[in-house]
C-alpha cells in the first residue's frame, strides 16, 4: 500500500493544480486588464489634448479681438486671424469628440474586464476534474487499502479460531465472539456495500438514497450484513462465496428496474424523488389451516386481535 500511496503522491505532484478552464479564464482576465489599462491611458491623453485645444481657441480668440481693435482696416490680417480662430475651434471640437470616444472605449474595456473576472471566479468555483492518471492512482490506493483490511480480518479470524481451538483443547471456555466489523447497517451500506457496487446507474437500474425507507431493502441488506460478519471469519474462499451467493444476488434484486426502488429516481435538484412501493395484499387464512406456535414472538393478526380461541 505504501507503494500505491507514493505513486499517488508523485502523480499529484506532477499534475497541474489549475485546470484548463481556469487557465483560459485567467488569460482572458489578463488580456482584458491590459486593454482596460490602455483605454484609461488613452482617456488621459485625450483629456490633455482637449485641454490644449481649449487653450489654443482662447489664444486665437484673443488675437482675433486684437486684430479687430488695432487693424480693423487691414482686411487681410483680420481674415487670417478669423481663419486661425475657426481652425482652433474645429480642432477643439475634434478633441472633444475624441475624448468622448476614449471614455466610451474605457467603459467598454472595464465592462469586459469585470465580465472576465466573473468568469474566472466561476471557473475557480468549479472543482477541477482529476486526470485519468490521478484517478487510476487513487483506485490503486483504494484497492491496496481493501487488501490490507481483508488481510487484517483474515489474521484476526485465524487468531480467533486458534484461540477457540486452544481453549477447547485445554478444557477452558471458548473466548467470546469478536465484535462485528461495522457498527450499524447504514455504516455497512455506506462503507462497504456501495464502494464495492459501482455499477452504471441508468435506465435499467434503480437505487434510492433513502433505502432505509424500503422494508425489502432493509431486510435484504441486513441479511447481507449478517452473512458478511459470519463468513469473514471463515477461511478462504469464504469472501468469494459471499460475493457470489449473497452480495451479487441481493444487490441485483434490489437494483433491478422493477424492484423495490422502481418508484425512485436519482437526485436531480435538491432532493431525490422517492416513492416507496405499496405492500401487496394478504388475506389471513382460516383458523386451523396451519399450525401456530404460541411461543413465537410474531403471532398472526387474528391472534393479536383476540379473534382465535
Amino acid at each position: 500500500m505504501r507503494v500505491a500511496q507514493a505513486q499517488l503522491a508523485d502523480t499529484l505532484a506532477a499534475t497541474p493544480q489549475e485546470n484548463a478552464a481556469v487557465a483560459r479564464a485567467a488569460e482572458e482576465v489578463e488580456s482584458a486588464r491590459a486593454k482596460a489599462h490602455a483605454a484609461a491611458t488613452a482617456v488621459r491623453a485625450a483629456q490633455r489634448t482637449a485641454a490644449d485645444r481649449v487653450g489654443a481657441v482662447e489664444v486665437a480668440a484673443a488675437k482675433l479681438d486684437a486684430e479687430r481693435t488695432h487693424n480693423a482696416a487691414d482686411d487681410v490680417k483680420l481674415v487670417e486671424a478669423a481663419e486661425r480662430h475657426d481652425k482652433a475651434v474645429r480642432a477643439q471640437e475634434a478633441a472633444q469628440e475624441a475624448l468622448l470616444e476614449a471614455h466610451e472605449s474605457r467603459d467598454t474595456a472595464e465592462n469586459l474586464l469585470a465580465a472576465a473576472e466573473e468568469q474566472l471566479a466561476q471557473a475557480r468555483a468549479v472543482p477541477p476534474r482529476e486526470s485519468a492518471a490521478v484517478v487510476a492512482a487513487r483506485e490503486k490506493v483504494a484497492k491496496a487499502e481493501r487488501a490490507r483490511d481483508l488481510a487484517e480480518e483474515r489474521v484476526a479470524a485465524a487468531r480467533a479460531s486458534y484461540d477457540r481451538a486452544a481453549a477447547l483443547e485445554s478444557g477452558q471456555d471458548a473466548p467470546a465472539a469478536s465484535a462485528p466489523s461495522f457498527a450499524s447497517l447504514p455504516t455497512f451500506v455506506d462503507r462497504y456495500v456501495l464502494p464495492n457496487w459501482r455499477h452504471r446507474h441508468d435506465r435499467d437500474t434503480r437505487w434510492c438514497e433513502r433505502w432505509w425507507l424500503h422494508e425489502e431493502a432493509v431486510t435484504r441488506l441486513e441479511a447481507l450484513w449478517e452473512a458478511f460478519e459470519a463468513m469473514r471469519l471463515e477461511p478462504a474462499p469464504s469472501l468469494s462465496t459471499w460475493l457470489r451467493d449473497h452480495f451479487d444476488h441481493h444487490m441485483s434484486m434490489l437494483t433491478r428496474v422493477d424492484g423495490t426502488f422502481a418508484g425512485c429516481s436519482p437526485r436531480t435538484h435538491d432532493e431525490p424523488v422517492h416513492r416507496a412501493g405499496a405492500v401487496w395484499a394478504h388475506t389471513e387464512p382460516p383458523a386451523g389451516l396451519f399450525d401456530v406456535d404460541p411461543e413465537s414472538v410474531v403471532q398472526p393478526q387474528s391472534h393479536q386481535q383476540g379473534g382465535v380461541a
